[in-house]
């Protein structure tokens, strides 16, 4: 299908009831051994809606889905918007006071759970009910249309997942929606010959958007998996039997990979043509092994976005070459069509080609704020219509952005800025490291500290280690770090998406505050 030089006036709503007419049966997406055609897609989605109806909430209103990756959570997502109200996905895994906070942030008027929060009705504040008990619909017929939503109404809120006491909820309407998904079609050249297969959550932007909204828009078709695969090998094993051509991860998924599958060859991914590595920093080394190890040539794609862009605003072309800076830092991309960013230094003059200063962007997919957070709201926007991403980074002369850190996370350390990424990609790479973490350290000014997991082993074997980081620190960066500690497996706090949780991280080590018995030597 071919895309007008403008963004067409659709809404995903819109496009699901033209599949659903013109493609009928035809299976819209895979999940386990599910096979879900347009039509059913169409059908079920509707019931959703039709229960929320008949619950008399009104249009507007909030609604929190926390269910895992699979047909339930799309149902209920597509049968929100259906309804009039506003969308707020949020990790199934949640505890019980996090969607209790989100429900109260967001004013929600119902919590649709799985199992793993259905017998907590009781106990919310707000009526909580599982997908089963949604009330269906009394007469049979077509229940696809229900009031059109304009285009400036909200489709839904993604809230942060940081360590913050307050997450902002960020706000998507039905337009940022459809214009991300057009921009991304066009930048990374996806047509009606793409299959997708993903294994990220659905409550996040990319697993979301990317993964599955934007097959949906265009009425190709994707495969879903469960985000708690118990193996990486599992991901790799539907890339080739699936014959999938577009898959995408964060990088350190990427380099799970490579560390976990020991017979890489073993998997046919001659189909794959993009294999997209973003909502973290990119590295070089992350591309090159993961590549060699698979057999794949330029098939890796970098990218930029976040949450108040929608998800997406750069990417690199598919299949171009790999391009890094002097200190290996990986070009991801220009910015999409209709996108500008401008980098600025500290009081927000511009900055020339190459010179590190503040990301700040302006898009027709930008959110339209924060969800009642005016003092956030007054921190994203500039005068002039830009946002601020929090990120630091610069544009060579060609336009390619390059990403150095988040504002917040870099360190000054031998009369140097440096962001965690720089001393990480070379701890990482030595035998015994599965994780590391690189952080200013208050108590002595000017200096690093590094937290990193490995097994567990003998003090001697320990000591060697931790001498091991500090020599390789000094070789490659020209100073030695003040601290390095050495903890158990998972102790380094993430994200649901993966992402280090630097500032958790932060208060651990000025206060000495790490969880009991997960400190090996430090």
């Amino acid at each position: 299908m071919e895309l007008n030089p403008a963004f067409e006036e659709v809404s995903l709503l819109e496009r699901l009831r033209r599949w659903s007419h013109e493609k009928g049966d035809r299976t819209a997406l895979w999940f386990l051994d599910q096979e879900v055609s347009y039509a059913n897609l169409d059908r079920l989605s509707s019931h959703v809606a039709t229960g929320i109806l008949a619950r008399e909430i009104p249009s507007g209103s909030r609604i929190l889905i926390c269910l895992p990756n699979g047909v339930e959570f799309l149902y209920s997502f597509l049968g929100i918007l259906k309804a009039g109200c506003i969308a707020v996905p949020l990790f199934y895994k949640s505890g019980f006071e996090r969607i209790q906070q989100v429900a109260s942030l967001c004013g929600a008027r119902l919590i649709i759970v799985g199992r793993l929060h259905r017998d907590k009705a009781d106990q919310a504040s707000i009526p909580l009910c599982s997908y089963g008990d949604i009330p269906k619909p009394n007469r049979p017929g077509d229940l696809s249309y229900f009031r059109k939503t304009l285009p400036e109404e909200l489709a839904f809120l993604q809230f942060t997942s940081g360590s913050t006491a307050n997450p902002k909820g960020v706000c998507i309407s039905h337009r940022s929606l459809s214009i991300n998904i057009q921009q991304m079609i066009v930048a990374m050249e996806i047509s009606q010959h793409d299959r997708f297969l993903s294994w990220l959550p659905v409550h996040h932007d990319m697993g979301l958007v990317l993964m599955v909204l934007l097959p949906l828009f265009l009425g190709i078709p994707f495969k879903l998996l469960p985000v708690e695969m118990t193996r990486i090998h599992a991901w790799f094993r539907e890339l080739e039997t699936w014959e999938a051509t577009f898959t995408a991860a964060p990088d350190f998924a990427y380099r799970l990979a490579v560390k976990a599958v020991r017979e890489p060859q073993q998997f046919d991914l001659s189909r794959l043509r993009v294999a997209l590595n973003a909502a973290e920093a990119v590295r070089k080394q992350t591309i090159l092994e993961f590549e060699d190890a698979f057999r794949l040539k330029k098939v890796v794609m970098p990218a930029f976005g976040l949450a108040e862009a929608t998800v997406g605003l750069t990417c690199r072309e598919p299949g171009a070459a790999l391009e890094t800076d002097q200190f290996g830092r990986v070009a991801l991309g220009r910015p999409f069509r209709g996108t500008k960013i401008r980098i600025v230094d500290d009081r927000g003059r511009p900055c020339k080609h190459n010179q590190i200063g503040h990301i700040q962007f302006r898009s027709p997919a930008a959110c339209s704020g924060y969800w009642e957070n005016p003092d956030a709201e007054r921190h994203l926007r500039v005068a002039d219509g830009f946002l601020r991403t929090g990120d630091l980074g610069y544009l060579d002369v060609e336009g390619n952005l390059y990403f150095v850190s988040r504002s917040k996370n870099t360190i000054i350390c031998a009369g140097r800025t440096i962001a965690p990424q720089e001393v990480e990609e070379w701890v990482d790479r030595l035998a015994g490291i599965r994780r590391s973490a690189a952080l200013g350290w208050s108590k002595r000014d000017d200096q690093l500290a590094l937290v990193c997991e490995v097994r567990r082993m003998n003090l001697e074997k320990l000591s060697e280690l931790q001498r091991t980081i500090v020599q390789e620190v000094h070789k490659q960066m020209g100073f030695r770090p003040a601290k390095v500690i050495l903890v158990t497996h998972h102790t380094i706090p993430r994200t649901q998406n993966g992402k280090t949780q630097y500032r958790m991280l932060q208060d651990w080590l000025e206060t000495s505050s790490f969880p009991p018995g997960n400190i090996l030597l430090g």
